[in-house]
């Protein structure tokens, strides 16, 4: 989550130089956050379907542990 809150920090920090911003603007910057954080778990969460035995070891997880990971949806933490 930190590399998905870099960004949007540093996009706020800079249209915040600017002044403060509009009720709406903070809204949808806050949207696009959210729906950005959501695709990159969605993402995640579809490479760690696809990992083998081998690869979970690795990482320390179980393929129950994975498949439940997995099975969340995107907008679950």
């Amino acid at each position: 989550m930190a590399t998905l809150m870099s960004p949007y920090l540093a996009a706020r920090a800079e249209l915040g130089a600017l002044g403060p911003l509009p009720v709406a603007a903070q809204v949808a910057l806050r949207v696009a956050y959210e729906v950005s954080l959501w695709a990159h778990r969605a993402r995640s969460r579809k490479a760690l379907r696809a990992l083998d035995a081998h690869l979970l070891d690795d990482i320390g997880m179980t393929r129950a542990q994975a498949h439940m990971e997995a099975c969340k949806r995107a907008w679950w933490p």
